[in-house]
């Protein structure tokens, strides 16, 4: 493995302990954020992986678009895939947000996001 991706991985498991994203969903998530590395190396969209793009996709919400104004969290995957086909995601933070909702639901790990959005507030506990 190279040193970046062990490195990264070392990083990613710091970032669960901060995140406060540990017990059984420890290993889901963990793998989402070397996802997330992985595909920042090649888009070059990130150096490390960041706890609060966690937070974000489920606290922030689509400032434009046919969606405007809904969670970043519960935009459609018909929606995200347009993005990709017409282009990629926005540069900067939104598109990093967009880019990781993208590859949790893309992957059928949608119980990520329902366990963020109960952790930090966004449904009823």
């Amino acid at each position: 493995m190279d040193e970046f991706i062990t490195d990264s991985i070392i990083k990613s498991q710091k970032v669960l302990s901060q995140s406060g994203c540990i017990g059984q969903n420890k290993d889901v998530i963990l793998t989402i954020i070397s996802v997330k590395i992985l595909s920042s190396k090649k888009h070059k969209m990130i150096s490390s992986p960041n706890p609060e793009i966690l937070k974000q996709i489920v606290t922030a919400k689509m400032p434009f678009g046919k969606y405007t104004g809904r969670l970043v969290c519960d935009l459609p995957v018909s929606y995200l895939e347009w993005f990709k086909r017409k282009g990629g995601f926005p540069k900067g933070k939104l598109g990093l947000q967009l880019d990781t909702v993208y590859e949790i639901k893309l992957n059928g790990l949608d119980e990520i996001i329902f366990e963020l959005k109960r952790r930090y507030g966004t449904i009823a506990k």
